[in-house]
């Protein structure tokens, strides 16, 4: 289990959460909830930044003469590249406390983390079970073996692989034999939807302009953009998928069948997803861009971005869901917001999508929401596990199979409250949605209030 600890930082005060196969955070806006997201964020994608920060810096690397020389680089890298996400993600360190504090628990391991902390800048250490000086030795062994730049460079396709290899013990729970293929899709997601292409060639040409000046200037890019490239750059990965495979969710489906014979949560998800949408989703490839459309009940067709709002929300989490489960791919996703524009019987199919993906694949899931539908949805999920645990054929013929069924033990849910604290809300293995849905008791008294003054006469 993964574990993050944060002390100082925004508006919060201390937070401690434990992340698990699914991760829920509720709270008020302004709480601190997309700041441990985008932390959390941070350090599941850490690993993928270094490999590449150390591949950009292998000619610097191989030119060092000795064998200590080239490891001290190694580490020196491995630093900076900490430094200069953090600083990407959060600005500058001046802006910090001075008792700013994080940890990030990457096993249940004692000691096996990164540690950030202020002392005038950012400082970085590493817990003794991380075994950072064991990192850096088999990274130089491995640069040492390429013996030349020119292989290297010639070779990316060999080099890069094995350089992530090494890092995935170190970064990943428990020492697992690959990666978890993190992604954030954030809140206004409609971007990519309902905006036109050329949008988004501007975006990119602006991204690379900042990126260049980051390089050159030292001036720093937002988070924002650099959470808005990732998740442009997963769309398109998407879209180039199903392309591929003939453009709708059904002749994937249909093209890959050996996939998914004997897969009943496939129908199940599929049917769900029609419920959210109310249509059959098509995408095309014309003259380099994509096009979009969904097929209403009728044959209409209506393009993507003339869509409504909710269907343009719920698109891009349905795509993804669908190739992760569909693929059983290892993933880990940092998900603001679900709900958006959906109505509650969306928001409940799409509760049950998350359930499929996490249990047929490896994935996890951190989500932040402020539905308490959301929340309920989660809870018939949850109980119907422990139903599961005394009577797997009871709970099944009452809608529940397997697939859908939640253990508690890889659950953990979170409030963020307004003093800067977090509080956990999972009790008897359900979500305490009082904090959430307190406020429709307060309206239920002001409600009965505001009744008997205006019916005065119905008073005893």
């Amino acid at each position: 289990m993964q574990k993050i600890i944060v002390q100082n930082f925004g508006a919060i005060n201390y937070a401690e959460i434990d992340i698990k196969n699914i991760t829920i955070l509720i709270g008020e806006q302004a709480t601190g909830k997309s700041t441990i997201a985008q932390l959390v964020y941070f350090f599941k994608s850490l690993q993928r930044d270094i490999t590449q920060d150390i591949y950009r810096d292998l000619e610097n690397i191989l030119f060092q003469q000795t064998y200590i020389q080239r490891s001290n680089i190694v580490y020196q890298t491995i630093i900076q590249s900490i430094q200069n996400k953090f600083r990407v993600y959060f600005g500058s360190t001046r802006y910090l406390s001075d008792n700013f504090d994080v940890k990030f628990y990457f096993s249940d391991t004692a000691e096996n983390h990164i540690h950030l902390y202020k002392n005038n800048t950012l400082r970085i250490t590493f817990g003794n079970n991380f075994d950072i000086n064991g990192l850096k030795g088999k990274i130089t062994n491995l640069i040492d073996s390429f013996k030349t730049i020119n292989f290297i460079r010639q070779n990316a396709a060999i080099v890069l692989p094995q350089l992530e290899t090494l890092l995935v013990n170190y970064f990943e729970e428990n020492g697992r034999s690959h990666f978890f293929e993190s992604a954030y899709i954030p809140a206004g997601r409609n971007i990519t939807t309902g905006y036109s292409d050329l949008f988004q060639d501007y975006f990119q040409k602006n991204y690379q302009l900042y990126e260049y000046k980051q390089n050159k200037e030292k001036e720093t890019k937002s988070v924002i953009m650099e959470l808005l490239n990732s998740f442009m750059t997963l769309v398109t990965e998407i879209n180039s998928e199903i392309v591929a495979n003939g453009g709708t969710l059904q002749k994937y489906i249909s093209i890959s069948q050996h996939k998914f014979t004997n897969r009943p949560e496939i129908v199940d998800f599929m049917e769900k997803i029609g419920l959210i949408l109310k249509a059959k989703y098509l995408i095309e490839r014309r003259n380099n861009t994509y096009e979009e459309y969904l097929e209403l009940p009728n044959h209409a067709k209506i393009a993507l971005n003339q869509t409504s709002s909710g269907q343009q929300e719920a698109i891009r989490i349905l795509q993804d869901l669908f190739l992760i489960t569909a693929n059983k791919k290892n993933t880990y996703r940092i998900i603001e917001e679900p709900e958006a524009h959906l109505f509650p019987t969306a928001q409940k199919n799409l509760v049950d999508l998350f359930a499929i993906a996490t249990n047929i694949s490896e994935s996890k899931l951190f989500i932040t929401t402020h539905s308490p539908y959301i929340l309920s949805s989660f809870n018939n999920l949850l109980l119907a596990g422990q139903a599961a645990a005394v009577n797997t054929e009871q709970t099944t013929n009452a809608g529940y199979p397997s697939y859908l069924c939640l253990n508690t033990n890889q659950f953990s849910a979170y409030q963020m409250n307004e003093d800067g604290t977090i509080t956990p809300i999972l009790e008897n293995g359900l979500i305490n949605v009082n904090g959430m849905d307190g406020v429709s008791f307060e309206l239920g008294v002001k409600l009965d209030e505001l009744w008997d003054i205006a019916n005065p006469q119905n008073e005893n």
